[in-house]
């Protein structure tokens, strides 16, 4: 699914800048634990929008729409945020990758 591999992506992306998801089993949105002042003067400033739980805690949720370009801005987005170098992705991380498989509940896992 589109959606879920958008959401493993950028999670998988994101723990490489050392911003890490909280909640332990996702489909659309996912929870880090990042400075939001920070992030949210840098995402509005790229007129992204992420909802910001606390001072902490930033939820991003994705759709069909979220392409690679998407999910290269918010990788921008956190590295600005964490004073580390961006970087880019090509494509998703496909749903049978093992870190798919162990993100989406086996209630949520299609046979």
């Amino acid at each position: 699914n589109k959606v879920h591999e958008s959401a493993v992506t950028t999670s998988k992306a994101l723990n490489k800048l050392g911003v890490y998801q909280t909640n332990s089993a996702f489909f659309e949105t996912i929870i880090v634990k990042a400075d939001a002042q920070k992030v949210k003067a840098i995402a509005e400033r790229n007129e992204v929008n992420f909802y910001y739980v606390d001072a902490e805690t930033i939820s991003i949720s994705f759709n069909e729409t979220t392409s690679t370009n998407d999910i290269n801005q918010i990788i921008s987005i956190f590295a600005e945020a964490t004073g580390k170098d961006a970087f880019e992705v090509s494509e998703l991380v496909r749903d049978r990758h093992p870190f798919c498989m162990q993100a989406l509940p086996l209630s949520h896992k299609r046979e």
